[in-house]
């Protein structure tokens, strides 16, 4: 993309101008601002060349993402008014720049891309004294104006005098300049070094310093002066020294620092490398900071709406209230001050209420609950306070326990205090209430938070009466860390804290709350109804409970649903059949009237609240799931929604270890990174596919651990076997519900994490894999129909695992059909043709038709070759398939293909790539079985080091080929030795990273008994193999077949060799 044409005539001297516009949709703002007496378009362009570099050099140097680029101009060259120019000019400039950039921004749907300023000489001061006035707005009526602090990432600054500089430098660069003053000594005091208004300016803006990416450029080469040669602004002032802040010299004067010519002009290459750089990496940042923007606001507003609603009680109790009306129980207030019967009504002796009003009007059941919150306070403890945290599943009824709690023992307490710990900042708001309540002056307004904690927790740590402080929905406790210093101390006080985290248990005892009983829920779902309609259709209504997982919120919007639609007792037969249809709309459903469940609890609202139901206690809970990036919170997504799709009794880890180990997903598995390990040094290869590290159990189990103490996961367990959870099952009803325009595409995918597993043997059920393939293939039917490539696909998986069962008959007659389609189709991948001739190829070869198998894999690779290349990946996999099958019918050939694809591996994957150990290691294998068992022994040594640098000395990987090592060795009579200590070497690493009684583990243990045996270690062979006989339940074995090298059409895989490892 090149300049505009006519764009010198096009750029508006005052004002904004877009003067690079990309290709595509842009993502990044990037901004020029000149300084004193320059202009928006030649203070960037070569004076001989005129090259304006903003717009011809700048965007192909920025390579990730696509940029706008424009540039301001502003009347900075009148004489008459310099004596202000650092003072109201340049306010009005800064006004002038924002106005301009958001009305620019808004009308370009631009508003939250992160802006990029490149600012020279005083322009530098114009952006900073612009964003110190963005960053002061906070009304509502200017927040439009707040939005380009907000959405700055960098500023590069070029000769920007942030300390001043010496009046008679500036006047001597610009001959104009100089012709325009009238009166020199009046700019003299605005300019010079330590100005009032610009230290004003920079003590501002050093407060947003660390906001910013900021990159400070000073001239090397002086400008001449009265006949001396001088620096107009000097390096300490256009480079201060700030830490996390970049500087650098361009080796230019003051006025052609900011003209470029070329990409070999001087400072050319640094100052675009840091646009690139820090357009690069703004994106997630911004996306950040807008989040946090977004949430400040709406705590704002709801502290305003607060403000109002107290104002308006303060009125109400003057007005109308009396000590013993009780008006204030009857209106909407949530502060209520009742005094005790036959006291008199002053503040020391009255009891205080402060609990919202919203508590259901029907409370049914949880009496088991309420009985346990009272006899957990009525035991004695030497905590003070008593802390009982009451933690469930969103929407199981935490806060309206407590609610009923404090409405039945009110009584029993001098002060009942509700806090809303959804944040610190609204703690802090219901602590200003309650504070305000106990000096018994609503209208006080307390500043100094400290301050307001301690007026609260003074007069209860002395109170002799008991009080009960009630922290709801603390559900994010590493936002809000500092709870504890809410709670105030004493013999006499009981906290309960409602939250769907799980990990609490510091804070205090933990009562988990369980789901309703089937009883509860019936009479919660039917309280509309009659006793004798309850009785006739309790079974029925026992259904609907179990089927909603006794999550009370789901059976009340269930019960207000019923009554929204008016049906009659006779009718609830009906309702399961119609929630399965319509569960979202029923999910969803919360009257329009009279909802006790809303966000007031959530968000610190009250009247204006937003009706909440089970959806949405999930959603909040999946945005805490936000961790790093935007790209890791859409992988733990697509894990638990796929998790939906399992029968929810027990989900095992084992499933999508499999699932990421299987090469054939490797395009579907890739979110799974997120719990693998990728070591350090790993080079990506030269294909479009990423490096894949090892599967790492300990970061599965982290993530299972943080969804359960989100509530999002029902339970989780890590055993020998590896970790298992299971899911609510209205929590898999609305993982589902939120995916259903992708419903189809899940379900496929959770056929193949179980295809996976089943296909790779773990299982060695290999009739329940067939079956799990066919039940694909029929569904991949229904949805794409049979000649769709999708479905060709799934029929190609059939026949791989018909193969890989032995069944090599089926597998020829289902790859002899693919291939026929495939000539007939229209839109055939030339992968699945390619990977359906060598499916046949590997069939023809397990029947003995060597010749046959010889000739059609030949033409494998040389398509391959043809379409890819000699060195692509997928033709040195079908070269490898190839000599695999001619090591029976003609072994020179297949030992020279085998060298040739490790020989080619070396070029174009990284050091350590598993397709590269793999072809290494079959080599090895090749080898050893023609008797050269030195140069194997060396190969696989190789192997085992590259393996261990790559992915760990413990990896399951890395254990089987140190294992096979020991198998090369043990042949060779030499290295006995060598092949004992290396056996107990791996035996000791298999017993510490994997499943007591691994099969692996076992095999290794087989191994060494019988070298030992050999070595007439007689009785120590003897104890090993009572000790894998105890391991294995089986008695001992004899050697058996080691599995280490299978080979796929698609990737290097491994084939069959003696020895399991």
């Amino acid at each position: 993309m090149s300049a505009l044409p006519g764009l010198e005539n096009k750029i508006m001297r005052y004002g904004l101008t877009e003067v690079f516009t990309p290709a595509h949709d842009s993502e990044i703002d990037i901004v020029f601002v000149h300084g004193l007496n320059g202009h928006p378009y030649d203070t960037w362009t070569c004076d001989q060349e005129r090259i304006f570099w903003p717009s011809q050099l700048l965007p192909p140097s920025v390579k990730d993402r696509p940029v706008r680029v424009l540039t301001y101009g502003y009347a900075a060259d009148t004489g008459l008014e310099l004596n202000s120019v650092l003072g109201d000019k340049i306010h009005n400039h800064a006004e002038h720049l924002l106005a301009a950039l958001c009305a620019n921004r808004r009308r370009c749907r631009a508003g939250n891309h992160p802006i990029i300023f490149v600012a020279h000489s005083l322009g530098g001061i114009v952006v900073k004294r612009a964003l110190i006035h963005s960053a002061e707005k906070t009304g509502e009526k200017t927040l439009h104006l707040r939005s380009i602090s907000v959405s700055t990432y960098g500023i590069l600054f070029l000769g920007t005098p942030h300390l001043g500089a010496d009046l008679a430098r500036w006047l001597s660069w610009s001959e104009k300049f100089s012709r325009l003053v009238g009166s020199q000594s009046q700019l003299m005091g605005a300019l010079k070094p330590n100005s009032e208004a610009l230290q004003n300016i920079d003590r501002q803006f050093v407060e947003l310093l660390r906001q910013y990416r900021i990159f400070y450029f000073h001239e090397t080469k002086p400008t001449k002066v009265d006949g001396a040669w001088r620096c107009v602004v000097e390096e300490e002032s256009a480079a201060p020294v700030h830490q996390d802040v970049e500087r650098a010299g361009i080796h230019q004067d003051h006025n052609h620092m900011c003209k470029f010519s070329s990409e070999s002009s001087p400072g050319f290459h640094i100052v675009a490398d840091a646009i690139d750089r820090y357009a690069s990496e703004a994106p997630e940042p911004i996306r950040r900071r807008w989040q946090v923007e977004q949430k400040e606001q709406l705590m704002k507003n709801n502290a305003r709406i607060q403000e109002i609603r107290n104002v308006t009680s303060n009125i109400s109790q003057a007005t109308f209230s009396s000590p013993h009306s009780g008006a204030i129980d009857q209106k909407a207030e949530s502060i209520m001050m009742l005094p005790r019967e036959s006291e008199p009504s002053d503040l020391n002796t009255r009891n205080l209420y402060i609990v919202p009003r919203d508590r259901v009007k029907d409370f049914i059941g949880r009496e088991t609950q309420l009985d346990d919150i009272s006899a957990h306070f009525a035991k004695d403890s030497t905590l003070r306070p008593r802390v009982l945290i009451l933690h469930a599943l969103g929407g199981q009824g935490k806060s309206q326990i407590v609610l009923e709690y404090c409405q039945r023992w009110r009584k029993k307490y001098r002060g009942v205090f509700w806090i809303n710990a959804s944040s610190e900042d609204l703690a802090l708001q219901s602590y200003a209430r309650i504070a305000s309540a106990l000096k018994g002056d609503l209208s006080t307004e307390i500043r100094d938070k400290d301050r307001m904690i301690e007026i609260v927790k003074f007069p209860l740590e002395n109170w002799k009466e008991l009080w009960l402080m009630v922290f709801d929905n603390y559900d994010q406790p590493d936002v809000f860390a500092g709870i504890r210093r809410f709670f105030p101390e004493g013999a006499n006080g009981h906290v309960i804290v409602t939250s769907r985290h799980a990990g609490l248990h510091r804070l205090g005892a933990t009562l988990e709350l369980p789901e309703m009983s089937l009883d509860e829920g019936v009479h919660l779902l039917l309280r509309n109804y009659s006793h004798d309609e309850i009785n006739e259709n309790f079974e029925t209504a026992k259904e609907i409970v179990h089927r909603l997982g006794g999550l009370p919120l789901a059976i009340d919007q269930a019960a207000a649903y019923i009554a929204y639609r008016r049906n009659s007792s006779r009718q609830l037969t009906e309702f399961l059949d119609t929630y399965e249809v319509q569960k979202k709309k029923i999910l969803k459903y919360t009257p329009s009237r009279f909802w006790e469940y809303n966000s007031m609890q959530i968000h610190g609202k009250d009247d204006q609240s937003k009706a909440i139901n089970a959806f949405t206690t999930w959603e909040m809970s999946l945005e805490q799931l936000i961790t790093t990036s935007h790209t890791e919170k859409d992988e733990l997504t697509h894990f638990l929604t796929l998790s939906a799709f399992f029968n929810p009794v027990r989900i095992e880890e084992s499933l999508f270890l499999n699932y990421w180990n299987d090469n054939r997903c490797q395009g579907r598995s890739s979110w799974l990174h997120v719990v693998s390990t990728m070591h350090e040094n790993a080079r990506a290869p030269l294909t479009a596919q990423k490096p894949r590290g090892a599967w790492d159990s300990n970061k599965f189990w982290e993530m299972l651990v943080k969804m359960h103490e989100l509530s999002l996961l029902r339970n989780i367990d890590n055993g020998a076997e590896g970790a298992t959870f299971t899911l609510h099952p209205l929590v898999r009803d609305w993982l589902q519900i939120r995916e259903q325009s992708a419903y189809q595409k899940h379900v496929a995918e959770s056929f193949h994490v179980v295809q996976s597993t089943l296909a790779l043997g773990v299982l060695g059920k290999h009739d329940e894999a067939e079956k799990m393939h066919r039940e694909l293939l029929k569904l991949n039917e229904e949805i794409f129909g049979k000649t769709n490539e999708k479905t060709l696909w799934s029929v190609m998986e059939l026949a791989t695992s018909l193969y890989r069962q032995g069944k090599y008959a089926d597998s020829e007659k289902l790859a002899r059909e693919t291939l026929a389609l495939c000539q007939t189709a229209q839109d055939i991948s030339l992968g699945l043709k390619l990977y359906t001739m060598s499916t046949l190829a590997k069939a023809l070869h397990g029947q003995k038709r060597l010749n046959e198998a010889r000739n059609i894999q030949g033409k494998v690779v040389q398509a391959s070759h043809e379409v890819y290349g000699k060195d692509h990946p997928q033709t040195l996999s079908e070269m490898h398939t190839l000599a695999w099958i001619l090591e029976d019918c003609d072994s020179d050939e297949s030992e020279k293909l085998y060298r040739q694809v490790i020989q080619s591996r070396e070029r174009v994957l990284r050091k350590g790539h598993p397709d590269m150990l793999a072809s290494m290691g079959n080599l090895a294998n090749f080898l050893w079985k023609r008797g050269a068992q030195d140069e194997a022994v060396k190969l696989q040594r190789q192997v085992v080091l590259l393996s261990r640098e790559t992915f760990g000395e413990e990896d399951s990987e890395t254990l089987t080929r140190v294992h096979n090592l020991a198998v090369y060795a043990e042949d060779n009579n030499d290295l006995d030795e060598a092949a004992e200590r290396i056996y107990r070497h791996v035996i000791e690493l298999k017993k510490k990273v994997l499943a007591k009684g691994d099969p692996g583990t076992l095999t290794s243990m087989r191994n060494l008994a019988h070298l030992l045996r050999q070595k007439g270690k007689r009785k120590e062979a003897g104890d090993l193999e009572q000790q894998i006989a105890a391991l294995s339940g089986s008695g001992t074995e004899g050697r058996g077949a080691h599995n280490i090298g299978r080979v796929d059409g698609r990737s290097t895989k491994e084939r069959k060799r003696r020895r399991f490892g």
